[in-house]
């Protein structure tokens, strides 16, 4: 039987979702204050940061780089962080792309002509104590977008050393467009918030343009619809940059394969290990064997593209290696 209780549960979880967005924003503009207090204020004495070494953690997103990231955070000589945009954000406004924190110009495609001596002290100033004061030798950063920004991380953090994961396409293209399905979390004052494209589709058009500014398949971003293809184009182009810019980083750049990573954990974690001459402790090993599910996939195999996306789709999928292909629809 209805009762008055049941007309007023509705309103009552509209407030409640008003005030968890006013919240969420208020929390947002919080975080950026404290990134840009950072920034601005010298390290102290007392916090030696002359041994810590940084890490960048790349990869298209949804390749695996979460999954690392985890198992990399259980290392006893490294701090982790999980996608820090807004510290990215106190260093350069514009490379907050989703527009979480601002609604001016943003870029996904960054490099060194952004880089000043303001930049590159904002950088030290936060990253590097965060490793200091936990007393751990790398600071080990993941953010995927970065994957199109190494000239630009490079300027910043000239010692840097890169982990790139590289996973198959049409997993890749499948997983973001689940993701973009999702529900985001509402934050007040950002309109259409989606879960993966960011604030009224800022990230892809942010992305799309600065993709045909680099020459990504210029006359075919207009063809590309949906989620799925909007993925697609995401993986290619961030194989596209990271190659264009391979040669400046490439004595301090491991590529890892997610499904080597998958299989066989603990020999693709030692590998990494030494890459970056560290330490792999036997008993951080087997953890991290325990945690890794082998041979995850996206479960689905097909994927159709418009005729040339799909071409220059599976000329990277057989560059990389990889299995599966894209079907290619004509207009």
């Amino acid at each position: 039987m209805k009762t008055k209780h049941d007309d007023a549960r509705p309103g009552t979880r509209g407030i409640r979702a008003f005030i968890e967005s006013y919240g969420r924003a208020h929390r947002l503009r919080k975080r950026l204050a404290k990134s840009r207090r950072q920034a601005a204020t010298p390290i102290p004495s007392s916090v030696d940061v002359r041994g810590v070494r940084p890490v960048f953690l790349i990869g298209c997103g949804r390749s695996g780089t979460t999954l690392l990231g985890d198992l990399i955070m259980a290392h006893p000589e490294m701090e982790y962080l999980l996608e820090p945009y807004h510290y990215w954000a106190a260093i350069d406004i514009q490379s907050d792309a989703s527009h979480i924190y601002h609604d001016g110009p943003g870029r996904c495609i960054m490099d060194e002509q952004s880089v000043d001596h303001t930049s590159v002290e904002s950088f030290r100033r936060i990253f590097l104590p965060i490793a200091a004061r936990a007393q751990k030798r790398f600071i080990v950063e993941k953010t995927p977008i970065n994957t199109y920004r190494t000239h630009w991380l490079d300027a910043l953090a000239p010692d840097a050393r890169f982990i790139c994961l590289l996973r198959d396409g049409v997993d890749v293209a499948h997983s973001i467009a689940r993701l973009a399905e999702r529900q985001a979390a509402k934050i007040a004052g950002k309109r259409d918030m989606n879960f993966w494209w960011g604030v009224s589709d800022a990230k892809w058009r942010n992305m799309s343009r600065d993709g045909v500014a680099a020459g990504c398949l210029p006359d075919q971003v207009d063809l590309l619809h949906g989620d799925l293809e909007r993925g697609a184009y995401e993986w290619i182009l961030s194989h596209q940059e990271l190659e264009k810019r391979r040669s400046r980083i490439e004595d301090r750049l491991m590529t890892l394969k997610y499904v080597d990573l998958t299989e066989n954990p603990a020999e693709s974690l030692r590998k990494m290990c030494e890459f970056l001459d560290a330490p792999a402790p036997d008993m951080w090993l087997e953890a991290c064997s325990d945690h890794v599910e082998a041979g995850r996939g996206a479960g689905v195999r097909t994927l159709e593209l418009p005729a040339v996306v799909a071409d220059e789709f599976n000329r990277w999928q057989e560059r990389l290696g990889f299995e599966y292909r894209a079907v290619g629809r004509n207009p």
